[in-house]
């Protein structure tokens, strides 16, 4: 039953990023070796572990609000434009929220200047290595926004209708 509410066209979207990021590697000619091949894996990881939390922290939210919807596209389509900005061209309040709370500029920015070899808007403590902190950035918030789903599961009292 479940597999009938699949579409096959749904896999485009995934394909076709996987597609481009080899693409801009080869046209960037990036010396591209197995340790980085592990670090775009563990960023994908990162990536998707990031954006499975956004939806189960809205989901938890839910038990305390009416509406999280205006507050969720902040947290997708934001962190989906953020992540075509280098960080030192971002306010300050938006670089710390896409690097410490929700962690899209490590899951994304990070990674992908520690392939290229960037070094700007990358804090110079993690040059070379900050792009391995993607998946256990991303593991951290799903562990948080699991956090928020229990606290609310626990909390939670039906209106009774």
């Amino acid at each position: 039953m479940s597999a009938s509410f699949f579409h096959i066209h749904r896999l485009a979207r995934p394909l076709y990023a996987l597609g481009l990021v080899f693409w801009c590697l080869v046209r960037l000619e990036v010396s591209f070796t197995l340790l980085d091949g592990a670090m775009l894996i563990a960023a994908l990881l990162g990536g998707t572990l990031c954006y499975i939390g956004v939806f189960i922290l809205s989901a938890g939210v839910s038990f305390f609000t009416v509406r999280e919807m205006e507050w969720i596209y902040i947290l997708t389509n934001a962190s989906y434009q953020v992540t075509r900005m280098p960080p030192e061209h971002m306010p300050p309040i938006f670089k710390n929220f896409f690097t410490f709370f929700m962690p899209m500029l490590v899951v994304s920015y990070y990674p992908a200047a520690t392939l290229n070899g960037w070094s700007e808007g990358v804090p110079t403590w993690a040059l070379g290595w900050a792009g391995w902190l993607a998946l256990p950035a991303g593991a951290a918030f799903l562990a948080f926004s699991l956090a928020i789903w229990r606290f609310g599961l626990k909390h939670y009292s039906s209106t009774g209708s």
